[in-house]
């Protein structure tokens, strides 16, 4: 899961001792209570958060694994979230969005959504034309109108693999990017931030459904996002907020 480099750097951090540096290691892997108490050390984060290019110091599992760990802690002090675009309005769901994040497979999946969203730009996906002839469609992973018609377009077997970029392209967009979510086309940006909510959960729920999510043992945490997809991006809200604004820019996109 964690590369060597990344364990390596995580004890050289938390731990000062050499002596007992190899066992810790085979617990941060093995053991996800210790894991996730060093995720949230003061000296790691001291170590990775303020170090300058953070992801070129670690990889992004680690870093995004840190930074959503900080966000479950920092949950568990508030009160309330904010949500909407321009005006923003505090929502008292801050215990309900800190016990979504308690589950482990949300928290694993929101670490590996922010993930994916790190290097990956374009992808390649097999649809069928109109005529039902095989080819392929070459598109930006955040341009959610293309994304949608891929979906559309895919052959049965990678529909599953559509269907999730769509909803992970909208939950990753309100809860890191909520900005870019403005007025247009004579909608309000209450309107559009409505249209991508219905829009993530909609295809959360149709990934859940697919064959290949049961295979892969996706099916719950999927249909979960589907069920909570607005307070699962709480956690990313707080996460852009008060992490990765705050040097400027995030460390992934343009």
């Amino acid at each position: 899961m964690y590369a060597d480099a990344d364990v390596a750097l995580v004890l050289h951090a938390v731990v000062p001792a050499r002596g007992v540096r190899g066992r810790l290691g085979d617990a941060f892997r093995e053991d996800r209570e210790i894991r996730e108490g060093i995720l949230v050390s003061d000296r790691l984060a001291e170590a990775v958060l303020h170090a300058e290019e953070p992801l070129l110091r670690v990889s992004p599992l680690l870093f995004f694994s840190i930074l959503v760990a900080r966000v479950r802690r920092d949950l568990s002090l508030r009160r309330f979230t904010v949500e909407g675009v321009g005006r923003r309005v505090a929502v008292f769901d801050a215990g309900a969005a800190l016990a979504l994040l308690t589950k482990p497979h949300v928290f694993d999946y929101l670490v590996l959504l922010l993930v994916s969203f790190v290097h990956v730009r374009w992808v390649t996906l097999a649809v069928v034309d109109d005529r039902g002839r095989p080819r392929s469609l070459r598109f930006d992973t955040l341009d959610l109108d293309r994304l949608i018609q891929a979906a559309a377009l895919a052959a049965e077997p990678e529909r599953y693999s559509a269907y999730q970029r769509v909803a992970d392209l909208c939950l990753f967009t309100i809860g890191v990017f909520p900005e870019r979510l403005r007025a247009t086309g004579g909608r309000s940006a209450a309107a559009v931030r409505a249209e991508w909510i219905d829009n993530g959960a909609r295809f959360y729920r149709l990934a859940s459904r697919h064959r290949t999510a049961h295979e892969l043992r996706m099916d719950g945490v999927l249909a979960e996002l589907a069920d909570n997809f607005n307070l699962a991006a709480k956690p990313l809200n707080v996460l852009s907020e008060r992490y990765l604004w705050r040097a400027g820019r995030p460390p992934f996109l343009p």
